[in-house]
């Protein structure tokens, strides 16, 4: 038998609407089953965890075990914490709205009403104060002590005034110290008084009179002052005065 042209396309038509006709049969099929159920990831634990499996798998449908790939005993506890999580913070509470101003009472008057002084306040009445109460009287300060007047000091002894020897005309002569080699700056005359300052031991002095001696006295006569021999100062011992310094 020969199949011709025309034959053969009828032949592919028909195969294709018999695939057409399969396919639509078959969504059909699926979408009166519907959907297909979700394998059971509880299936493999212990009976007692499984429930607790079941029981987090439906409060969280949507999230994925992160869980399931651990250790039985692990997994259990790691979906316990995960029913523990932190609740959302609560939103914020609205903000109040804000107050209106109140109206001002001036806007409804006239402009030359609005310009008008305000009346000025009734002064408070004043109450009648207490009489104070006298006050003691201050004590007086302390006054310090008076200050005694101060001692004066001990005017210094006077020093001893004796007479010179008169016997020669010659003046006495007034050392700058007690050495006979020593800077004139002096004279005493014969026979005339001398005040006695302090003695010093110096050069030997002898006269065949008065005798022999090395002390020597710093005497003031007038505005001068100077060692003379104490040969020549009658005072009749040798010790008259303190030592000079």
């Amino acid at each position: 038998m020969t199949v011709g042209p025309r034959s053969g396309r009828s032949v592919l038509i028909v195969l294709l609407a018999a695939l057409v006709i399969a396919a639509v049969g078959v969504a059909t099929a699926r979408a009166s089953a519907g959907p297909r159920p979700a394998p059971d990831r509880c299936s493999k634990l212990e009976p007692q965890d499984r429930e607790a499996c079941r029981s987090s798998s439906r409060s969280h449908p949507s999230a994925p075990d992160r869980c399931r790939k651990l250790e039985p005993a692990d997994a259990q506890a790691c979906r316990n914490a995960g029913k523990h999580r932190t609740p959302p913070k609560p939103p914020k509470p609205p903000k109040r709205p804000k107050r209106p101003k109140p109206a001002d009472p001036c806007r409804a008057l006239a402009p030359a009403d609005m310009q008008s002084p305000r009346k000025p306040a009734p002064p408070a009445p004043t109450c009648p104060q207490p009489p104070a109460a006298p006050s003691a009287p201050a004590a007086p300060a302390p006054q310090p002590p008076a200050k005694a007047p101060p001692v004066p000091a001990p005017a210094p002894p006077r020093p001893p005034v004796f007479p010179t020897a008169h016997d020669d005309a010659i003046p006495l002569a007034m050392h700058a110290g007690p050495h006979v080699g020593d800077r004139i700056v002096g004279r005493v005359p014969a026979g005339a008084s001398v005040a006695v300052l302090c003695q010093a031991p110096g050069d030997r002095a002898s006269d065949p009179k008065y005798g022999t001696t090395t002390w020597w006295d710093l005497v003031r006569y007038g505005s001068a002052t100077g060692y003379v021999t104490d040969l020549y100062v009658l005072s009749g011992r040798d010790r008259v005065a303190p030592l000079c310094p």
